[in-house]
């Protein structure tokens, strides 16, 4: 008789289950690997230059929440980083463009009912308050003061992005996932260059 390790017999899917789960662990943290990738691609002198990304995070999560669709999040997303490159192409400056965005989205939240709904849907106007203003004021500061204050923004947000994750409202799973870690790299990363 021979032993069931060493029989060559056995299925070929049964030979490479554990590397099938392997495999299937990773696929499903797409996310993540995203969020790595991505904190990896963006190259950041200034650490003030980090607004950016948490005022178009804290806006799609307030736009998402308005709309009520989680799964908008990916194209909320897309479309704001559009309009914030554009703006900064143009010379205008994203906060210019997005913050009166903000300030809309928040009134048609409200008036709707949205934003007065019990839980994360009630602090997403207050939450784009306070990171749209802690955004601005580290623009403005001096280099070192200004970057400090972004990578505390960008390491709040990424908290912020875990409470969502966990409780599964707002945005879908897999935005919260990448923003979670693709703020905490950047965060971390403009600490680390300090």
């Amino acid at each position: 008789m021979t032993h069931p390790m060493l029989d060559d017999r056995r299925p070929a899917a049964r030979r490479s289950a554990p590397l099938s789960r392997v495999g299937w662990a990773l696929v499903r943290r797409w996310p993540t690997w995203l969020g790595i990738a991505c904190a990896f691609l963006f190259h950041v002198d200034d650490g003030r230059a980090g607004g950016v990304f948490v005022f178009v995070a804290a806006l799609a999560y307030l736009t998402t929440a308005v709309l009520d669709r989680p799964r908008s999040a990916w194209l909320t997303v897309l479309g704001l980083t559009v309009v914030a490159v554009v703006s900064q192409v143009l010379g205008v400056g994203y906060a210019v463009v997005l913050g009166p965005a903000a300030l809309v989205i928040a009134v048609i939240g409200l008036v709707r009912g949205q934003l007065r709904r019990p839980g994360l849907f009630a602090l997403q106007a207050p939450a784009m308050l306070v990171f749209g203003a802690v955004v601005l004021a580290a623009a403005h500061a001096g280099w070192a003061l200004g970057s400090a204050v972004m990578a505390a923004a960008l390491i709040a947000h990424g908290i912020w992005d875990i409470f969502h994750l966990r409780a599964n409202r707002i945005v879908s799973r897999s935005m919260a996932e990448w923003c979670a870690i693709l703020d905490l790299l950047l965060g971390v990363g403009i600490l680390v260059l300090l």
